[in-house]
């Protein structure tokens, strides 16, 4: 599955603005099966190359916290997003990603405390699996789609919305030492939505 991967951004200490990504992000995803592509910040990616498209995490919601980096990675995303609805591309986000997906399905969200280490989530089946999260603003209930997991606290830790071939999980799979069985549960669903 060739896919496309949207990094974050950062600004250097000399003003520069830069994408980065983990580099074990696409190392896993390529041990997975998936074929990465880094799309460039400022250039059109031609999606119609690729089967899917994922989105890192990184950064804030410019609607959370405004700024620059925030307001021109969301800028980017959007173009990128509506382009993969009108292809009927797969997406999958990963934390910051899996905001900007439930941002677009209508999700509010709220500042929330200890959502930063591993915890446990509750999956919908009842299933309990470890997770490892480093965010501070949680996806609330109303977003049009079906939640496939929850934290604790009641939060959504993964959501998907089959219509629109859209999965979010607000964990980091690149930061586990081994790939979890509920990062394994995503790759399969976010594979089968092809």
């Amino acid at each position: 599955m060739k896919v496309g991967v949207i990094s974050k951004l950062i600004k250097s200490s000399y003003g520069e603005t830069m994408q980065a990504i983990d580099l074990r992000f696409c190392t896993i995803l390529e041990q997975n099966g998936f074929k990465t592509n880094l799309l460039i910040y400022g250039k059109t990616p031609n999606l119609k190359e690729l089967d899917a498209v994922i989105i890192s995490g990184g950064n804030d919601l410019n609607i959370l916290i405004p700024n620059d980096i925030n307001a021109t990675r969301d800028k980017f995303e959007k173009i990128v997003l509506d382009e993969c609805l009108k292809l009927n591309l797969p997406i999958l986000g990963i934390c910051k990603g899996a905001q900007s997906l439930a941002n677009m399905l209508g999700a509010k969200f709220k500042k929330i405390d200890n959502h930063v280490g591993i915890h446990e989530i509750l999956w919908r089946n009842g299933k309990k699996f470890e997770v490892n999260s480093y965010h501070n603003w949680a996806i609330e209930y109303n977003l049009n789609g079906e939640i496939l997991a929850t934290s604790s606290d009641n939060t959504v830790e993964a959501f998907i919305n089959n219509d629109k071939k859209i999965i979010g999980a607000m964990w980091h799979f690149e930061r586990e030492k081994t790939l979890s069985a509920a990062s394994k549960e995503i790759f399969k669903i976010f594979k089968e939505l092809k």
